[in-house]
Formats: structure tokens, C-alpha cells, sequence
């Protein structure tokens, strides 16, 4: 990601999306749900994925995603979470809970967890 991710104490979200073409596209209005209260409550939100530039490019289109994605390795990203898509949320640079694709919070309950 960058040197600030590691230097930064505050709340943030790693969003994996290993593939963008194999997301689980049920969970989509729920993710933006939360990118937009993470953007409301200054929550530093760092999109991981393994597509090519083209590819993340159609999909941030196709979904109104306004955030920029990184990209990694597949493999990696799949160590972090086995699951397309998945959320990590950091306090500072510990890992304080995540979430498959398949049991993504509320936003409620996401911001609950994050004032914890």
C-alpha cells in the first residue's frame, strides 16, 4: 500500500477485492454503505486488488466507487481473506476484526465496532 498505512495510528479498512470480475456482486450496496461512512467519519479505506488497471477502472465506473484501489499479488491477497470481497479493519496497525463477503456489517455495527 505506502509508507503511511504502517505509520498511521488511526482507524482504516483494508477492502480486498482479489478479483474484481469474481466479486460477489450481492454484497455491493452493503460495501458502499461503508466506504461512504468510513469517507463521513475519516476512516482511511484502502481497496486491495489483484485485476489490471482497465479492469478495476470499468468496475469502479459500473459501482460510483470514488476511491483509488492498489494492487497486489492474488496470492497474498488471498492470505489476508478468503473471501471476494472482504474487510479488515485496523486500529493503528493491529488487525481488530474482519469480515467475509458473506457477513459484511452494518453500517451501524461497523462504526460500533470501530468506537470500540
Amino acid at each position: 500500500v505506502d509508507d503511511f498505512f504502517a505509520n498511521d495510528t488511526a482507524h482504516k479498512i483494508l477492502i480486498i477485492i482479489n478479483e474484481v470480475e469474481n466479486v460477489n456482486t450481492k454484497t455491493m450496496g452493503e460495501l458502499k454503505d461503508i466506504i461512504k461512512a468510513c469517507k463521513k467519519e475519516g476512516i482511511d479505506i484502502y481497496p486491495l486488488t489483484a485485476s489490471n488497471s482497465e479492469t478495476v477502472d470499468a468496475f469502479r465506473h459500473e459501482y460510483q466507487l470514488d476511491i483509488p484501489f492498489y494492487y497486489g499479488d492474488k496470492t497474498n491477497l488471498k492470505s489476508i481473506i478468503r473471501s471476494n470481497p472482504g474487510l479488515v479493519l485496523f486500529d493503528g496497525n493491529v488487525v481488530q476484526k474482519n469480515w467475509p463477503s458473506t457477513r459484511l456489517p452494518s453500517v451501524k455495527r461497523f462504526l460500533k465496532k470501530v468506537a470500540e
